[in-house]
C-alpha cells in the first residue's frame, strides 16, 4: 500500500514536472515565435516605411519634375506669345505705315488731278484764245489778202502804162511786200508750233508725274 502511494506519488511529481516542462517548453517557443512575428512585423513596417518614404520621394521627385516640364513649356509658350505679339505689332506698324503712306499717296494724287484740272482749263482757255486768235488772223490775213488782190490788179493796171523800169521797180517793191507778208504769216505759224508743243511736252510730264 505503501509503494502504491510512492508510486502514485511519483507518477504525480514526474507527470507535475513533465507538465511544467511541456508548459514552459510551449511558453519559450510561443514567446520564440511571438518574438519572430514582432521581428517580422517590425521587419515588415520597416519596409513599408522605406517604400513609403521611396514612393514619396519619388512622388516628389516626379512632382519636381512635372513642375519643371510645365514651368519649361509656360515659359516656352509664353516666348512664343510674346515673339508672335511682337510679329502683330510689327505688322500693324508696317500696315499703319503703307495705310499713311498710301493716304499721303492718295492726297498727293488728288492735289495733283486738282492741278491738273486747273492746268487743263488754264489750257483749254488758253487754246480758245489762241483758237480764237488764229480765227482772226486768218481772217485779218484773208482780208489782207483780198485787199492785196485788189491792189494787184490795180497796180497792174496801173503798171501797165508805166515804163518798163518803172514796171520793174513797181514789181520788186509788191514782192518784197509779198515776202513780208509772208515771213510774219510763217513767224506766226511758228509761234503755234511752238505753243502746241509745249502744251504737249506740259502734258507728258504731268502725265509722268501722276504715275509716281
Amino acid at each position: 500500500m505503501g509503494e502504491f502511494f510512492m508510486y502514485l506519488i511519483g507518477a504525480v511529481l514526474v507527470a507535475g514536472i513533465t507538465f511544467l516542462a511541456t508548459y514552459f517548453w510551449l511558453d519559450k517557443r510561443a514567446q520564440s515565435r511571438v518574438r519572430v512575428s514582432q521581428a517580422e512585423a517590425v521587419r515588415i513596417f520597416e519596409e513599408a516605411e522605406t517604400t513609403r518614404r521611396e514612393s514619396a520621394l519619388a512622388a516628389k521627385d516626379e512632382a519636381l519634375r512635372l513642375r519643371g516640364d510645365l514651368d519649361r513649356e509656360l515659359n516656352q509658350r509664353r516666348s512664343e506669345s510674346e515673339r508672335i505679339e511682337r510679329r502683330i505689332e510689327q505688322k500693324e506698324e508696317t500696315i499703319d505705315k503703307k495705310s499713311l503712306n498710301l493716304e499721303q499717296r492718295e492726297q498727293g494724287v488728288r492735289r495733283q488731278e486738282q492741278q491738273l484740272t486747273r492746268t487743263r482749263e488754264t489750257w483749254d482757255q488758253e487754246r480758245l484764245k489762241q483758237e480764237q486768235q488764229l480765227q482772226q488772223e486768218r481772217v485779218q490775213q484773208e482780208q489782207q489778202l483780198e485787199q492785196d488782190r485788189g491792189r494787184l490788179v490795180t497796180d497792174l493796171e496801173r503798171i501797165a502804162g508805166l515804163t518798163s523800169d518803172e514796171a520793174k521797180q513797181e514789181l520788186i517793191a509788191l514782192v518784197e511786200y509779198d515776202a513780208r507778208n509772208m515771213a510774219a504769216r510763217r513767224v506766226h505759224e511758228i509761234e503755234r508750233e511752238a505753243r502746241e508743243d509745249a502744251d504737249r511736252r506740259s502734258r507728258k510730264i504731268l502725265a509722268t508725274a501722276i504715275q509716281r
